[in-house]
């Protein structure tokens, strides 16, 4: 190969090839969730120069890393990393030599500790009332009018079901970032945490970022997969959700359907909203946050969360 052939697609292959068998990045992996994370491969390659060497061409540049991290059950969540290259090649355009890497995953701790103060004032005690705020801002556009139209309807509902799922996330996050001992239980219980290993050198960046991982953490959870957020509750927090939550799931099925397909179902058909099931939706919805907020209540009564 010439000097001008080093082009981004002609390096792809043997950029991937190296990061995957020959120079894993597991240090990196395991900052931002060990076993969890996959690399997927490299993106938006651009090459900063390429100079002759004595054994063939150094080649300085830039790529993102794409990743998945494995939420459970089949659920996966994306995300891309920059990485900063020199690697040696030879003639033949294969990797003889790297010369430096660098994984930036500074967005993964990203946000100031402010930030968690923010959120757990802001929902350490009020996460429902204001889930109840939204439940009466929807009550009170519904009943605005005589008759609303379906497009407001479809609006309304999937509103409830936005609501509830941000209360989940509030609340569960409020509980485990409200003071050390909260923080440390949910480090201990958490598999993505536990199965992360740090050298002794990163145990004080781990400590003093751990805040903000475990909000990066919590903000990946797929929360409108109730299921999912019912084992995260009862794991973390001692918190057991309704064992029948088929009505739970029955409304984010329709809340999916309205955002991602418009109302249309394979069949074709198109599931119209009603009034009646805006309401409908409100009061599962209720129930559930409801049932929360009494289980919270009965444990803190008890004396707190039994120990893991």
């Amino acid at each position: 190969m010439k000097k001008e052939d080093f082009t981004p697609d002609a390096i792809y292959d043997e950029l991937v090839d190296h990061t995957l068998n020959h120079d894993y990045p597991d240090d990196e992996m395991n900052e931002i969730g060990g076993s969890h994370v996959s690399i997927e491969g490299l993106s938006g390659i651009e090459i900063d120069s390429v100079t002759e060497s004595e054994e063939g061409f150094i080649i300085d540049g830039t790529a993102s890393l794409e990743v998945l991290t494995d939420l459970g059950e089949g659920d996966v969540f994306s995300d891309s990393y920059p990485m900063s290259f020199s690697y040696e090649f030879d003639s033949d355009g294969k990797i003889i030599r790297q010369l430096k890497r660098e994984i930036d995953t500074s967005s993964f701790f990203a946000g100031s500790e402010d930030d968690y103060g923010d959120l757990v004032g802001a929902t350490g005690s009020s996460q429902f009332q204001i889930f109840q705020d939204s439940m009466l801002d929807i009550q009170n556009l519904l009943h605005r009018t005589d008759t609303p139209g379906p497009f407001l309807r479809r609006l309304l509902y999937v509103h409830v079901v936005t609501a509830l799922e941000s209360y989940l996330f509030d609340f569960l996050a409020a509980k485990v970032l409200k003071d050390d001992a909260s923080v440390r239980s949910f480090v201990e219980k958490a598999p993505v945490f536990r199965t992360q290993k740090l050298s002794v050198s990163e145990v004080y960046k781990a400590v003093e970022s751990i805040r903000k991982r475990i909000q990066r953490s919590l903000e990946k959870v797929n929360w409108h997969h109730v299921g999912d957020a019912a084992k995260l509750y009862e794991k973390v927090l001692a918190v057991t959700f309704p064992s029948d939550l088929n009505r739970v799931k029955e409304s984010i099925r329709l809340r999916n359907i309205l955002v991602h397909r418009n109302g249309r179902f394979d069949d074709g058909t198109v599931r119209e909203v009603s009034e009646q099931d805006v309401v409908d939706a409100m009061r599962i919805a209720e129930a559930l946050a409801n049932h929360i907020e009494d289980e919270w209540r009965k444990l803190q009564g008890s004396g707190g969360p039994p120990p893991s």
